[in-house]
């Protein structure tokens, strides 16, 4: 039974894609056990992106994020930078589709060691 999701969020770069993926796996021994599971969400991501999950056959949901103007972003009470709604809007999917009782949430430029 999955205890632990692992949710990476993914924008543009397959490269980041293959080494957080490789990080995760060498130092998370839980998912080899089916203890834990690790996922992206491709989060507004490009095309290339997209094309490279799917050719290496890592998990995915696509998120594709409303587009808010600044006043429309301050009226619900965010601030800047615009995009910090889109980064939530994609950890919030992340953790709708997560199985575990806990959720951890990552971005494509953490590494991970034992």
């Amino acid at each position: 039974m999955v205890k632990i999701s692992i949710v990476c969020l993914i924008y543009k770069s397959s490269k980041m894609a293959d080494w957080v993926y490789n990080s995760v796996h060498k130092f998370t021994p839980q998912i080899k056990r089916g203890e834990a599971e690790f996922f992206f969400i491709a989060n507004d991501a490009t095309k290339a992106v997209v094309n490279h999950l799917n050719i290496k056959g890592y998990k995915y949901f696509l998120n594709n994020c409303p587009k808010f103007s600044d006043s429309e972003l301050f009226q619900m009470g965010y601030g800047k930078p615009a995009y910090i709604s889109e980064v939530y809007n994609g950890y919030n999917r992340g953790i709708l589709e997560a199985k575990g009782e806990i959720v951890v949430l990552i971005n494509s430029d953490n590494y991970f060691s034992p």
